[in-house]
C-alpha cells in the first residue's frame, strides 16, 4: 500500500527566493524541526 502527499504552496511568491525560504520553513516544520529566522542569502569563507 502507497500513498503520495499532496503540498500546496500559496500564496504566489513575488521571487524565487521567498518561495524558497517558504519551502524550506514549510518542511523543516513538518519534520518537526525549528526553522531559522532568516537563512543568509551567501556563503563566504574566511
Amino acid at each position: 500500500m502507497t500513498h503520495d502527499r499532496v503540498m500546496r504552496f500559496v500564496p504566489v511568491f513575488a521571487s524565487r527566493e521567498q518561495a524558497a525560504r517558504f519551502a524550506t520553513s514549510q518542511a523543516l516544520t513538518w519534520i518537526g524541526q525549528r526553522a531559522p529566522a532568516q537563512a543568509p542569502s551567501t556563503f563566504t569563507l574566511e
